[in-house]
């Protein structure tokens, strides 16, 4: 960790984490140097960490619960703060949700977007750090009938989505336009979640679980309204995840939003393969049928496998992603950057340097998937500067 003096604190975010065989150790071991330049170091938590639900027979239990010991990997890779809210919070249902809480509080990891309740998940995470105050609220979007949380039943805090599609063209067969938008009273909740913690903290960041996965730059329609919403109403940074490949960054009002950070130290048999290669044998870490034909669908959706990566089964664009790094005073983000970052075959997350042709790819496809947006990027020494231009107040 670092040691200022100056009332600035550095954070460090990245997206996905979840690897599921060990040593899990090794697999953060090149993007250490990176992280170490964190006060606060953010991952958005995939899987639920259960003693008791991963050594059940499956049955009921979802393939992504997983025994603690393999929570290793948020303190090897120093992690503080971590968002529970996911598609995956219920794996393990409501028991999950609350061993999980409960693996992050003995690892001394503050995690935050799910809980025993509704007004629960509500609560921020409260980092105070250099004399700066800093509250994390958490999102979930890809919720299933059971997965939000409610006044009496634990589980994600929900901002769901309507979807509805509409003819494009009167031909029959051709493709529709999906239309997608957020309940008025989650946003309206989440606006007032954002209100109070702005009262309890100088600076608020928004982690949520949205997207459409895997197909490479293409965003909802309702991305841009909640994360508009959520920072008029006062959110300072927005870090979106779930993808599983990157996203546009946009500045809105001066302030950032990553609609997606993409994978970090992920893992998956969702090909029936097993790590380095070798035939998947039926275990408690064994995909369900269902979870297999998911990732086939990939064709169906026109995205191409990436056939080096058989256990990163997430696309042609799963390896490519980031490490964000923000500098935040009591005023907000003063400076906003990234490190471009590739997982290698290993997957291991390899920050890369300038010069390296491999980060002038990975600057250049990041300025495509945000071409939507007016963002501008420069480069400086080893990091991509997302200029953020000041609004009046």
């Amino acid at each position: 960790m670092t040691t200022r003096k100056d009332g600035k604190v550095t954070l460090i975010a990245v997206g996905d984490v979840g690897p599921i065989w060990e040593p899990v150790e090794p697999l953060v071991e090149l993007a250490l140097p990176v992280l170490r330049q964190g006060d606060i170091k953010y991952a958005q938590c995939e899987r639920v960490y259960s003693e008791e639900g991963a050594n059940k027979e499956r049955g009921w239990v979802g393939p992504d619960v997983l025994h603690p010991r393999l929570a290793n990997i948020y303190t090897a890779a120093g992690f503080n703060v971590v968002s529970l809210a996911s598609n995956h919070s219920m794996g393990y249902r409501e028991v999950g949700v609350l061993h999980n809480i409960e693996t992050f509080n003995k690892l001394g990891i503050r995690a935050f977007g799910t809980g025993k309740n509704l007004a629960e998940a509500r609560k921020p995470a409260i980092v105070e750090q250099n004399g700066v105050k800093i509250a994390f609220l958490g999102y979930n979007s890809i919720l299933g009938p059971r997965d939000a949380a409610t006044a009496r039943k634990p589980g994600s805090t929900p901002v769901r989505v309507r979807t509805w599609y509409e003819p494009v063209d009167p031909q029959p067969g051709t493709p529709p336009r999906v239309m997608t938008m957020a309940f008025e009273e989650d946003v309206e909740a989440m606006v007032d979640d954002i209100r109070k913690a702005k009262r309890q903290a100088d600076v608020v960041i928004m982690s949520i679980h949205w997207g459409i996965h895997f197909i490479p730059k293409v965003l909802a329609m309702y991305h841009p309204a909640v994360s508009h919403a959520a920072i008029d109403a006062g959110v300072n940074l927005i870090l979106g995840c779930h993808a599983h490949k990157p996203a546009a960054i946009e500045v809105y009002k001066g302030k950032v939003c990553f609609y997606s950070l993409s994978n970090f130290v992920m893992q998956n048999a969702g090909l029936g393969v097993g790590f380095e290669g070798e035939a998947s044998k039926p275990s408690s870490l064994d995909p369900t049928p269902f979870r297999r034909d998911k990732y086939l669908a990939l064709e169906e959706w026109g995205v191409p496998r990436n056939p080096d990566y058989p256990n990163l089964p997430y696309g042609i664009d799963a390896p490519k992603t980031l490490m964000a790094r923000l500098v935040i005073s009591k005023q907000g983000v003063e400076r906003a950057s990234f490190i471009p970052t590739l997982i290698d075959t290993k997957l291991r997350p390899e920050p890369l340097k300038a010069g390296d042709p491999r980060f002038a790819e990975l600057v250049e496809y990041w300025k495509w998937v945000s071409d939507e947006f007016p963002t501008r990027f420069h480069v400086e020494g080893d990091e991509v500067v997302i200029e953020t231009p000041r609004v009046p107040s």
